[in-house]
């Protein structure tokens, strides 16, 4: 039998060396993310841009492997809370297959988007064995209205504030003119690699870089003319690392990617407001 796989299109959403101040490209390394991830284009096997099987069932349970490893539940047993009732018809029917009794999935402590959103699919659209499409994930987020991103809240009690001068306004541009994320490569292509085992070093050395950002951004003296810069400076920072972090989840989360990466297409909306707050303190 010819297997079919779920497939995340790999579009070349670079990140190459974002530069916090001068990004300025008008093509955002985010853009279309979603594209052409329809259900029709996830059959060819050949296509090199696969991940992993939603088709392959191990121990022909009626859930996937790719789903088993999102449930949680043990690819190689078809019952694995021994209730008597396989994974796939607990989970078919709303119940959880990893807990014996009458636990349904919608009682879990933070449910999965994914588990969402094959629960909202399953209830909502009638698909028996749903799968994850470009349409119904942009369907299905934006109906939790998970769109509409916001920047974290920076306290000003946080800010290392400093007292003004014209001196230490251009110090603090200085600085923070080096910013950047020295990588060389696409959100999903490495989210692809992860989920072969592949390029974990490159993740962490990514985190590693954001980290360093912040602690620079944590650190340095703040003049009151650049507190909105500054607190746009963090807020970006602080939601990459939300971004890039969600990719230790891509084989139990794989929406939250798709998510995480249309949240990337926004904070380079974001980005380029730094560009005009530091042309209007130069």
């Amino acid at each position: 039998m010819n297997a079919k796989f779920f497939v995340i299109i790999i579009i070349l959403i670079i990140i190459a060396v974002i530069t916090i101040t001068g990004f300025n490209n008008k093509n955002s390394p985010f853009k279309d993310n979603f594209k052409g991830t329809s259900q029709e284009k996830t059959q060819d096997k050949n296509n090199d841009s696969f991940l992993y099987s939603f088709s392959q069932d191990s121990d022909l349970d009626g859930l996937s492997d790719a789903k088993e490893i999102i449930y949680g539940s043990d690819i190689n047993n078809p019952d694995t809370d021994g209730d008597i009732y396989t994974d796939g018809r607990e989970v078919e029917n709303g119940y959880d297959p990893i807990k014996k009794g009458d636990y349904k999935l919608s009682e879990r402590d933070n449910l999965s988007l994914t588990i969402q959103y094959f629960t909202w699919t399953s209830k909502l659209k009638n698909i028996k064995d749903p799968q994850i499409t470009d349409s119904l994930v942009q369907e299905f987020l934006n109906e939790r209205d998970l769109l509409n991103f916001t920047l974290p809240i920076i306290l000003e009690s946080e800010i290392n504030f400093t007292n003004t001068s014209k001196e230490k306004i251009k110090k603090y541009l200085n600085e923070t003119e080096k910013l950047n994320i020295n990588e060389n490569g696409s959100y999903l292509l490495l989210a692809k690699e992860l989920l072969n085992n592949k390029k974990q070093h490159e993740l962490k050395q990514i985190l590693q870089n954001i980290d360093t950002n912040l602690r620079i951004l944590n650190t340095i003296q703040v003049p009151p003319e650049t507190m909105a810069l500054h607190k746009l400076n963090l807020g970006i920072f602080i939601t990459l690392k939300e971004i890039f972090e969600e990719l230790k989840n891509i084989k139990t989360n794989p929406v939250a990617i798709l998510w995480r990466a249309k949240q990337g297409e926004w904070i380079t909306e974001k980005v380029k407001s730094i560009g005009e707050l530091r042309q209007e303190l130069n």
